[in-house]
């Protein structure tokens, strides 16, 4: 049976629970992974409430069992092809439908056995991955033919599993129990990269909340087939209850402290309270998509985001934990609420038509005023138009605890974002906090920034935000000590503080970086003592991970642009193939941080360049305005193709041998690059990409988003959109893209519309050969599950290194010139 996918199967974390162990292979059906008892053709059956039920054998999982099943098989002729086109000519071992690897064996039957099948494990593109071949019934000397072959390369593969029901049978190739952890490693040993599992789970963010008065944390834990939420005790640092959340492919969210032994959260749109004592979990209320905050003065009082009628109707409601019931206000209505401390509501914004409008609710007056009516400041405005959002004035982040004070971010008087305190009362800025001559410093957009509050006071003691790498400056002197001691522990790292106790006794840090996926260690003031509390991954090693760098480089026009290069680990001994890596928005930036995408094709040779280019969030409103003002198809565009450049003057790069890569936006910038400089780039990926502007604009007015409509409508170009649009419309240029395209797309993406990928799929075709395309059943826009993730990496890279590949032919003829 050839199989043109790899199922993934390893779930790191659960198999590193086990010792000695064999493995157990499960399907998903409705929503649970069960043992497979049996498997035919295409299906695999499992046992549901007593009853055989049939599941899809495309996604397997592969477990620890505790023990074999009874019988034995012996497995004869076993041949495992790894190029099994090694005598083809390269336009043949290009074809993305050849075979490259081939296994063939013969289990024979050494007792009667019935429900048998085979499952071959193998490692392609670094990833684990498996086959399944069913058998059915085998008798004592019957013989049986197994036969797989995959498309994808296979750079390693392990004797035949053989089961009967749910049980491994041993045989001559597997004859006693063994360490599943240890398999794997062999397996991966010598493989070509990261491991695509290891990194996709690495990525995976732990929300954390602790206890104000420190005495607990709570977190979330994948345990393989579920999240669970895990209290640890601070004192013991050992977990002291744990509940299972939810399936896993549900996520855990807006974990509250409601009182010191009750936790909030939010879970498939469920809110619960776990009570620590009484070691109960309790749900409460659906419809609830997260928590907002807790009243300072009456933690148990939560504000809650709730479903509207449509997306930009989000209701915030105040809902009394202890009580179990809702807290009732005058005008509380549609949009998004903040309160304060005594959890009174303060600030509230919603869309409105085309407009994003903010509401105060000042001193004791009962009733919502427009927030702009109350300004005093020349020039200064907070409701935003959405043909206006690139000429914003101020942005706010937080309602300040005396629920007068809101500190925003604004440019009344500067090109970048600066921290400022504004009193409603008042009308005006008190007083400004933070600025920096280059970066924004807002939370707007994409871009990291946030303040950080001294518990007891509410006052600001110190920022985080995000330049060429993150930034922690603490206002607060004992602080700043305490930040500058925990830097020199960890050198190159960013260290960045997430949440603390009332008494300011207690810390939980962030550590991590390019090459970090992440730790989270607990500081106590008293007697300086830290300690390592989580880690994302513990099987990732520095060592085999790739450096990111920040870089400039002068664009055509003499312009300043900012970006990353992400290098191999190993020094490259021959010129390496470059992967252009773009990001979406555009109104977003790229970061210095761990990426797991960067990393999977870095550990694999590949250079990886993110261009932060202008129309890119973070460095200010000319440097935003020069991308988007322009034609969307100059500057942006130009930018990425000099940065391209730019990285070839300076990197043994083969320029041959580039590809560029991008997901929603940056799919759009994709398309339109490999039409512009066909001579730069020979193929390219566009990943949940806007392709059809029109359509695009049509589903924002029949999803009555009047905001986006307007904020698109704005960038698009205004009135000579009709005279411009064959230049900046993916669609409209499909028939100047000749290289190789990779299309893939989430089918619930409620952003950009399946449709755009199958119409620019169907156009595509017409007068290109070389397209290919893959749909992803549980992916939307920006979330992409895990498994999903782990597809989507090891399908690019076959991609790639199919049509990157030096010994293609067509690569000697292809034209190379410089860009003007």
């Amino acid at each position: 049976m050839q199989a043109r996918y790899i199922s993934v199967v390893l779930s790191i974390f659960t198999l590193a629970h086990a010792a000695i162990a064999q493995i157990e292979v499960r399907a998903k059906f409705e929503g649970e992974w069960l043992p497979i008892i049996a498997a035919s053709g295409e299906e695999v059956r499992v046992l549901k409430d007593g009853k055989r039920k049939e599941a899809a054998s495309g996604e397997l999982q592969v477990q620890p069992a505790s023990e074999f099943g009874t019988g034995q098989v012996r497995i004869e002729n076993e041949v495992a092809d790894l190029d099994p086109l090694k005598d083809a000519k390269p336009e043949v071992r290009a074809r993305p439908d050849q075979v490259h690897f081939r296994y063939t064996a013969q289990v024979v039957g050494e007792t009667d056995l019935d429900d048998c099948y085979a499952v071959l494990v193998f490692v392609s593109n670094g990833s684990v991955g498996t086959n399944l071949q069913p058998i059915g019934k085998l008798r004592r000397g019957q013989r049986r033919a197994v036969k797989v072959e995959v498309c994808n390369r296979v750079d390693s593969v392990s004797d035949l599993h053989v089961f009967s029901g749910t049980k491994e049978i041993c045989s001559n190739k597997v004859t006693a129990a063994y360490n599943a952890r240890e398999l794997w490693a062999k397996l991966t040993a010598n493989a070509r990269g990261v491991s695509a599992v290891e990194l996709c789970k690495a990525e995976e963010k732990l929300p954390l909340s602790l206890s104000r008065d420190g005495k607990y944390l709570a977190t979330t834990r994948d345990r393989g087939d579920h999240f669970g939420v895990v209290v640890y005790d601070m004192d013991s640092m050992a977990a002291v209850y744990e509940v299972a959340a939810d399936k896993e492919y549900k996520r855990v969210n807006s974990l509250e402290w409601a009182s010191p032994g009750l936790l909030a959260f939010v879970v498939d749109k469920e809110l619960k309270v776990i009570d620590i004592d009484q070691r109960v979990c309790t749900p409460l209320r659906k419809q609830v998509l997260r928590i907002l905050n807790s009243a300072d003065r009456r933690p148990e009082i939560l504000a809650l985001i709730t479903e509207g009628v449509r997306w930009w109707e989000t209701l915030t409601i105040t809902y009394d934990v202890k009580a179990r019931r809702q807290v009732d206000w005058d005008e509380l209505d549609v949009g998004w609420t903040q309160f304060d401390p005594n959890g009174e509501p303060r600030l509230r914004y919603n869309y409105a038509g085309a407009n994003k409008e903010y509401y105060a609710r000042i001193g004791t007056r009962n009733r919502w005023v427009l927030l702009d009516s109350t300004v005093k400041d020349e020039g200064l405005s907070f409701s935003i138009k959405g043909g206006g959002m690139l000429d914003r004035k101020a942005e706010v982040i937080a309602l300040g605890q005396d629920g007068d004070t809101i500190y925003i971010s604004s440019r009344l008087d500067s090109d970048t974002f600066k921290l400022a305190a504004y009193k409603m009362s008042e009308g005006r800025i008190t007083r400004t906090i933070a600025a920096h001559p280059k970066y924004d410093l807002t939370d707007s957009d994409y871009n990291e920034c946030r303040l950080l509050f001294h518990r007891a006071t509410s006052e600001p003691v110190g920022m985080v935000y995000n330049g060429e790498k993150p930034k922690v400056v603490w206002f607060d002197p004992g602080y700043a000590a305490i930040q500058k001691a925990l830097e020199n522990q960890f050198p190159g790292q960013s260290v960045i503080p997430l949440e603390w106790s009332d008494d300011g006794g207690t810390f939980i840090y962030f550590v991590g970086s390019d090459r970090n996926p992440g730790e989270y260690y607990v500081f106590r003031t008293a007697g300086a003592k830290l300690a390592k509390l989580l880690e994302r991954s513990s099987y990732l090693v520095a060592e085999r991970l790739a450096k990111t760098a920040p870089m400039d480089f002068v664009a055509r026009d003499g312009a300043k642009i900012h970006a990353y290069l992400t290098l191999p680990p190993q020094p490259a001994t021959a010129p390496m193939p470059l992967l252009v890596h773009i990001h979406g928005g555009p109104m977003a930036r790229d970061s210095w941080c761990f990426n797991a995408t960067n990393q999977f094709f870095a550990t694999r040779g590949y250079a990886v360049l993110q261009v932060n280019y202008r129309g890119s969030s973070g460095y200010g409103a000319a440097y935003q305005a020069a991308g988007l003002r322009a034609r969307l198809d100059t500057v942006i565009i130009d930018d990425i193709a000099d940065g391209v450049q730019a990285v070839i003057a300076s990197t043994n790069i083969d320029r041959r041998r580039i590809a560029i890569m991008g997901g929603s936006f940056g799919g759009w910038a994709t398309y339109i690059s490999l039409a512009k400089y066909p001579e730069i780039y020979r193929a390219g990926i566009a990943i949940a990409a806007l392709t059809h502007l029109r359509d695009q604009q049509k589903d924002n007015r029949r999803n009555d988003n009047r905001y986006g409509y307007e904020v698109w409508k704005n960038i698009l170009g205004r009135k000579d959109f009709a005279e411009t649009e064959r230049f900046i419309d993916p669609l409209l240029r499909a028939a100047e893209i000749h290289q190789p395209v990779y299309i893939m797309h989430g089918e619930l993406d409620d952003v950009v519309s399946p449709t755009q990928a199958g119409g620019m799929l169907k156009v595509l075709k017409k007068t290109n050969p070389n397209v290919r395309s893959m749909s992803f059943a549980a992916a939307s826009h920006s979330y992409w599950p895990e498994r999903d993730r782990v597809m989507q990496l090891n399908e690019i890279e076959s991609f790639l290194r199919t049509y990157l590949s030096p010994e293609l032919e067509s690569a000697a003829s292809m034209p190379v010139a410089a860009v003007p």
